[in-house]
């Protein structure tokens, strides 16, 4: 087993510097998962989340979207579209003895008199249906003592009610607040996954970082490895020089047979030379593997003297009901990481001097929304659940005539022509 993915979960209140504060908590620690509601929403796009070593989930559809999922690159998943709304975001992803496992992050609403909402209900019973482990973290908006609530109410009670019918297990362990202001504390955010993977979830515990939220960050371990992506080439790294001089040589040294003008002698000399083309750019442009990177452009040992100051703080806050110094230090560190933010992009933009850097900028900045890869709608009704899948509906949709009918099903329908 490779080693086992940390993951996050917390509910940002669509603050910029929640956002930040979990950001470089992502990157710093080796974070693999954060199951997160309530982000920073900016023109129907969640930003302050997104970095080179992740990839962001989200309802594009949605114009306040109240959850999202990150991932960090090297795992390999993709979106349940049909779970896919502005509360509920669910990915399926593939561990490293290849078995397939579903993460979600939920948002029940408060103004509904039940929880929860008919999406989660739904997504229970397709993990059920297909076997899949499902982990979900919740901000419930609910009170039960069962996840340790001081009090209980009928939302909760739906909740619990819908926990026990459904086989769900509560990963809460403790009663350690999850949602914190100088006038309330409860826990509002709980963990769920199959009580058949009970022993999935490990080490869950609300850290004791600021979050820059009323919600506290929770931490859990997942007892799997995760599936990575296999090693891939990027053209922008091919040397160029050695490639010429590999291509010359290839060329040269490959025998041609068939010299005739004949279909057979110009297919013999063209399958030559994409052969050399190919074993040059093979070896000039190596296989690579995705890097994990740890280190966070923006963060600075000033803002780590800060961040121990304010945890100290808080808990001082917490045990003598004294918020004052608390909030005023906490103010000051929210101002440091959005000047040191500032400061690192302003940096990075003078650095770029020639024209092709300043044009992946522009394409990058230009670009917004997210890769993220969806399951494709077939005709049917059903989705997909596969790379291979998704490439068979694709070419069936829009080259149907180059594939056998009874090779591939289901059938979907052909886009219609313009």
């Amino acid at each position: 087993m490779g080693p086992r993915i940390e993951v996050a979960q917390v509910n940002l209140h669509h603050a910029a510097s929640a956002s930040a504060v979990i950001a470089s908590r992502f990157t710093i620690d080796g974070l693999g998962i954060l199951l997160i509601q309530e982000p920073w929403v900016r023109k129907g796009e969640v930003r302050g989340l997104k970095m080179k070593s992740n990839k962001v989930i989200w309802d594009l559809s949605s114009e306040r979207p109240r959850t999202c999922v990150v991932l960090r690159n090297d795992i390999d998943y993709f979106c349940l579209s049909e779970f896919l709304t502005q509360d509920l975001v669910a990915v399926q992803a593939t561990n490293d003895e290849g078995a397939d496992f579903v993460v979600a992050a939920a948002y029940f609403p408060g103004e509904t008199p039940i929880a929860p909402p008919e999406a989660i209900g739904n997504l229970v019973e397709h993990c059920r249906r297909n076997k899949l482990p499902l982990i979900m973290g919740c901000d419930a908006n609910a009170h039960h003592i069962e996840w340790g609530s001081t009090d209980c109410n009928t939302r909760g009670e739906s909740l619990i009610e819908f926990i026990v019918s459904n086989n769900l297990s509560i990963a809460n362990v403790g009663c350690e607040p999850t949602f914190v202001t100088s006038a309330r504390r409860e826990v509002l955010d709980i963990t769920l996954s199959s009580e058949s993977e009970m022993g999935l979830i490990s080490q869950w515990r609300v850290s004791s970082e600021p979050s820059m939220s009323d919600h506290r960050i929770i931490r859990f371990v997942l007892g799997m490895g995760v599936g990575q992506l296999p090693p891939k080439r990027n053209p922008r790294n091919t040397d160029w020089a050695a490639f010429r001089d590999s291509l010359k040589i290839n060329v040269s040294s490959r025998e041609q047979l068939d010299i005739s003008a004949t279909a057979s002698g110009l297919e013999s000399r063209l399958s030559a030379l994409n052969q050399s083309i190919t074993e040059a750019y093979q070896s000039s442009c190596p296989l690579k593997t995705v890097a994990k990177s740890s280190n966070c452009s923006w963060w600075s040992s000033k803002l780590s003297v800060l961040r121990k100051t304010v945890r100290k703080l808080f808990n001082k806050a917490k045990r003598t009901g004294n918020w004052e110094e608390y909030r005023c230090s906490l103010t000051t560190y929210n101002k440091e990481i959005r000047t040191a933010k500032q400061k690192s992009f302003r940096k990075f933009c003078e650095s770029v001097s020639s024209t092709p850097e300043a044009a992946r900028l522009h394409k990058a900045l230009a670009r917004g929304k997210t890769d993220t890869v969806l399951a494709i709608k077939r005709s049917d009704g059903t989705y997909t659940s596969s790379a291979e899948e998704r490439a068979t509906a694709l070419l069936l949709a829009h080259f149907p005539e180059t594939i056998q009918e009874d090779q591939i099903r289901p059938m979907v329908e052909r886009r219609p022509s313009r």
